[in-house]
């Protein structure tokens, strides 16, 4: 999924985002019954999305795939910062016209 059409895919019920347990470490126990090892979980966040088959239209299985909250939030501070980067640009052409159209 590319991130832009994500607003527009979830309108449309076709990409959701879900968390659940996942399993680290399986329970170790020795031939006596004693635990090793204790089972180990931790919460993880997946994202769902609806896939069809694009030359007939057919629905295929979902994909699902888990997914980082700090990739999502680094990919949104790059964004920031190329746009404030733009928005000098801007902000010093915008001058530059306003300087030559004053001539």
């Amino acid at each position: 999924m590319n991130n832009k059409d994500y607003v527009a895919l979830k309108a449309a019920s076709k990409v959701s985002f879900g968390s659940e347990k996942v399993t680290v470490r399986e329970k170790e126990v020795d031939s006596d019954g004693n635990v090793l090892q204790a089972k180990e979980e931790r919460d993880a966040v997946f994202i769902t999305e609806k896939a069809f088959n694009a030359a007939t239209g057919e629905a295929l299985s979902d994909i699902k795939r888990e997914v980082q909250l700090r990739e999502y939030e680094s990919d949104k501070a790059r964004y920031e910062d190329e746009k404030a980067r733009a928005q000098v640009q801007i902000d010093a052409l915008t001058q530059i016209i306003t300087d030559i159209k004053a001539l």
